[in-house]
């Protein structure tokens, strides 16, 4: 034991010395984590296709069906219904499903109260770490309904009957007050001669008495998810910082790698094999040096959210199980790209390829939210989308443990079998040299 702990001391001081190499391990990563937070703190737009979005259906009218149907049939959206409003909400916060929509009792009825002043209203639970998606479902959704409202008048008959239905409501309604009585009234008249031509004018007519503040017929009101289940991210940086770790573990990974190979190219680990030391001395102490670096990263920027932004975890026990996690992973994975690199160059080259990869389909630079449906499938297999996971679980989610284990036996998993492979390989080749 004492023999590996000195080869990672060595190893440690050696990465130290690379002032470059220090600034893109310990520096940047916390730079990255303060820049995104400050941008995403403040940013709104949409995102791509295939958003991931729960669906509660509390009317089972034949609107809310017909709703359903096109929010499937849309490229813009991957749809899972749930039976219950908690259960979509809870899926969630877990970040199995992006956002959900709640479809309330009386939904088909508000229907026919429109003309009466009444209104349609959706209600939505969003993530916040994937709050830029609120416009877009805001947006897509509220132009179904209108496209909904358009075919129910384009169709003559049904048309003429809600028109007859809405003249006698007006005239049994003794409430409605007498100058929006005649403006109803005039409205209806004119609305026989209208319903041919209302399927092309419905949506501008509705967004323009909607925009003076006058009528809103259309209403979906999107809260996130602490506010309905607990409490959340308190700023952008809950959400950023995760990230920023996984930047700087790949920064540890890339450094240590670059590390051992040009160790090996430069008959370093030759000379240490010579010496009264195994194989798998040399070997533990290369992946504790990295381990120990690893960790020393993650509690590094996790002070500065702390003392800086107030990034708080939910439990310090899931945060501490997460970052012990996500160290091994990509321990593991340093191992693995460290050995099947020949050459210095050849192995920061191949870690930086590989990694940014995993990176990029991992959520580490773009949120998975805005990526297509067969990226996030793919991004299984990057540690990167199972560590952020796992420090978002423990750092706003709220995980329990039974939730967190999943994340965190992937990243366990990843780790060990990289090692071992690594280990198989560093055997044979020295065996041959």
């Amino acid at each position: 034991m004492r023999a590996a702990l000195a080869i990672a001391l060595k190893d440690i001081r050696l990465l130290a010395r690379d002032r470059v190499g220090f600034f893109f391990i310990f520096i940047f990563p916390a730079i990255f984590g303060i820049l995104f937070g400050l941008i995403f703190a403040g940013a709104t737009g949409s995102g791509p296709s295939g958003i991931s979005v729960g669906w509660v259906d509390q009317d089972a009218s034949e609107q809310s069906a017909a709703l359903l149907e096109k929010l499937q049939t849309s490229s813009s959206f991957t749809i899972t219904t749930f039976e219950s409003s908690d259960m979509a909400t809870d899926a969630v916060r877990r970040g199995q499903q992006r956002a959900v929509l709640i479809v309330p009792e009386g939904f088909g009825a508000a229907y026919e109260q429109l003309v009466l002043g009444g209104g349609i209203r959706v209600e939505g639970v969003v993530d916040p770490g994937a709050g830029m998606t609120t416009g877009m479902i805001e947006g897509s959704v509220t132009g179904m309904l209108f496209e909904l409202l358009a075919e129910q008048f384009a169709e003559s008959e049904t048309a003429r009957s809600t028109v007859d239905d809405l003249r006698r409501a007006l005239a049994e309604d003794d409430d409605v007050d007498p100058a929006q009585r005649l403006v109803f009234s005039t409205f209806l008249a004119a609305a026989d001669n209208l319903i041919d031509s209302v399927e092309q004018e419905a949506g501008d007519e509705a967004t323009a008495s909607s925009s003076d503040g006058t009528f809103s017929p259309i209403s979906i009101d999107f809260s996130a998810v602490e506010s309905v289940d607990r409490e959340g991210p308190r700023s952008a940086f809950d959400i950023t910082f995760p990230q920023a770790c996984a930047w700087g573990l790949l920064g540890v990974v890339t450094g240590f790698g670059s590390l051992v190979a040009g160790e090996r190219q430069r008959g370093t680990l030759s000379r240490l094999l010579m010496a009264p030391l195994s194989r798998a001395h040399v070997l533990g102490g290369k992946a504790l040096g990295c381990f120990l670096t690893a960790l020393a990263v993650q509690a590094l920027l996790l002070l500065v959210g702390r003392l800086a932004f107030g990034v708080v975890p939910d439990s310090w026990v899931m945060l501490g199980l997460a970052v012990l996690s996500a160290c091994v992973g990509f321990v593991g994975l340093m191992m693995l790209l460290a050995v099947v690199s020949k050459t210095e160059a050849g192995s920061e080259g191949l870690a930086r390829a590989v990694l940014l990869v995993l990176a990029l389909v991992g959520g580490a630079g773009v949120p998975l939210a805005f990526m297509p449906d067969w990226v996030r499938v793919g991004a299984s297999v990057s540690p990167f989308k199972w560590a952020i996971l796992a420090l978002e679980g423990a750092i706003w989610r709220g995980y329990a443990l039974g939730e967190m284990l999943p994340a965190c036996a992937v990243l366990l998993g990843m780790g060990v079998v990289s090692f071992l492979i690594a280990a198989r390989l560093f055997r044979s080749d020295t065996a041959t040299a």
